[in-house]
């Protein structure tokens, strides 16, 4: 028997993904926002020609800065 690896429980996103009972699922990490309904995505060109859609995950500092920037808060 092997052993088990821990790994902090990033393992359990993977396993929730493969065991939903779900056709079509949304992995948002504890630190992701959705501003808007994000059920959109999953009519997109690139969720229908791949089953996937990925977006970097950028340094929050720089993010940040661009967002009160946006909003007009300096």
């Amino acid at each position: 028997m092997y052993p088990a690896r821990i790994l902090n429980g990033r393992e359990l996103k993977a396993f929730a993904l493969l065991h939903s009972a779900f056709r079509e699922v949304l992995l948002l990490d504890a630190d992701n926002v959705p501003l808007v309904a994000p059920a959109f995505l999953f009519e997109t060109k690139q969720f229908a020609d791949t089953g996937a859609i990925f977006w970097p995950d950028y340094d929050p500092r720089f993010l940040t800065g661009q967002i009160r920037c946006r909003q007009g808060v300096s």
